[in-house]
């Protein structure tokens, strides 16, 4: 069902752009979508996998309107990550919540990841009200703010917002946000029906860009993402991962979790690919050996099955997967992220903007990859 309304999306998109603009998503290396439609999530025509698996999609919401001009007639300068890394982690879940173990576990390897690196700060805060995260905020000079809450979304308001405390909250409550925002709840961007979300008015208070989620999230798997994530920002950071800006690496981890969500199908396919040791298993084969030059971003999860379904046969079960693909399926859980704003001007690697600061200059006007160059395609309304 969830693949036959991504089709039927991807159909929608092309009969509204026409063909023209559509192949010209399929060419572009970022879109910069002006809309409240989930752009990301179309399948368009000849791929089997969403736009947003075939390249970085973010959204800058058009409502209200005069908010939208606002945005656009002011510059939205380049903030630059590498120097003096600064993340809060907010954790608004009660102690008592059943999923806050593992999200607090998750959050700690996070803050292993950064401070790994000199001079990176992570801090991880409790939160039990608004008003404590606004004095957090302040003085604080972060850079990026991870939120860890339970999202709300009320169809009868049409309104989507996290809970802190007793509270509901919209995002004006909260006061001046950081660069990046990452909200680790479930269903604070969803679109379709011109919700007013938390996430588009974090944005509108001041973060340049916000991670969001369509729909509810499994807490273990956002929790893996999540380290994935600070795990190549950290590498780009160290200069041993080849991306420059957030958007790049949050597609890194978004298409490659792929293979976990095919294996996600049924507990015992995912046993099976984890047995074995970790030189030996399945999950370590198909990353470090078989998918290399086998995975096409159009058809990431196609591909994926394929690959998977090599070494089912050559293990003796690819009865078995095959029959566990048709009857259980999955859900393509990383594709219902989506970006706000313009994660594309936040940067964590670029050499030029190193002989920038190093030469005493400004370095929120580097040269690269951003709305003002051919390789970022931007949607009209």
């Amino acid at each position: 069902m969830v693949w036959k309304i991504l089709s039927r999306l991807g159909k929608a998109i092309t009969r509204a752009l026409g063909p023209e603009a559509v192949s010209l998503l399929g060419r572009s290396t970022s879109v910069s979508a002006f809309t409240n439609f989930p752009v990301g999530l179309a399948i368009l025509p000849g791929d089997t996998a969403p736009l947003v698996c075939r390249v970085p999609v973010s959204l800058l919401p058009v409502q209200p309107l005069t908010r939208c001009l606002q945005h656009e007639l002011l510059r939205r300068p380049f903030i630059y990550l590498r120097q003096e890394l600064r993340v809060l982690i907010a954790e608004c879940l009660s102690p008592s919540d059943r999923i806050r173990p593992y999200s607090m576990r998750g959050w700690a390897l996070v803050q292993e990841i950064v401070r790994d690196h000199p001079g990176a700060v992570c801090e991880i805060v409790e939160i039990a009200s608004p008003e404590e995260l606004r004095e957090h905020l302040k003085g604080g000079r972060y850079q990026i703010l991870i939120l860890s809450a339970h999202g709300h979304y009320d169809t009868d308001l049409n309104m989507a917002t996290l809970v802190i405390g007793n509270k509901s909250i919209a995002g004006p409550e909260l006061g001046p946000m950081p660069p990046l925002v990452i909200l680790s709840a479930c269903h604070t961007a969803p679109r379709g029906r011109s919700a007013v979300s938390v996430a588009d008015l974090l944005f509108a208070g001041g973060a340049s860009a916000v991670l969001g989620t369509l729909v509810p999230i499994e807490v273990r798997r956002n929790a893996m993402s999540m380290v994935r994530l600070f795990t190549y920002v950290m590498e780009t950071i160290r200069g041993t991962e080849q991306h420059r800006t957030f958007d790049e690496i949050w597609h890194r981890v978004a298409t490659s979790n792929a293979v976990n969500e095919v294996l996600s199908a049924s507990e015992s396919l995912n046993k099976w690919a984890t047995a074995g040791g970790h030189e030996k298993s399945v999950i370590h084969e198909f990353m470090r050996v078989r998918s290399k030059g086998s995975l096409r971003r159009g058809h990431i999860y196609e591909d994926t099955e394929a690959v998977l379904q090599e070494i089912a046969n050559e293990r003796g079960i690819g009865r078995r997967f095959r029959a566990t693909m048709v009857s259980q399926r999955y859900i393509p859980e990383s594709v219902f992220y989506t970006f706000v704003g313009r994660p594309d001007r936040i940067v964590l690697a670029d050499d030029s903007i190193d002989e920038i600061i190093a030469a005493g200059g400004d370095p929120s006007r580097p040269s690269g990859r951003g709305s003002d160059t051919p390789s970022s395609a931007k949607l009209p309304r």
